[in-house]
């Protein structure tokens, strides 16, 4: 396992300042969860970044269906 270097923690830093700017700045958290994946590639692999982004689709997705059972049954 290699060790973080200063350049790694800078990444992670501009990551999160990336995530709050777009979820501020745009409001949406489908664009801030997809530049916070495209972040996460570059200090991690591309496979974990795009693992993420399909578990919060899959989970928007399941979201939207309970909210359109709860709207049905009231």
């Amino acid at each position: 396992m290699r060790e973080l270097k200063i350049t790694d923690l800078e990444r992670i830093g501009m990551t999160w300042s990336g995530f709050i700017t777009y979820w501020t700045g745009f409001g949406s958290i489908l664009l801030a969860l997809q530049m916070l994946c495209l972040k996460a590639s570059w200090f991690s692999s591309r496979f974990i970044a795009m693992q993420v982004f399909i578990e919060f689709e899959a989970c928007r997705m399941m979201f939207h269906l309970v909210s359109l059972v709860v709207l049905q049954t009231s």
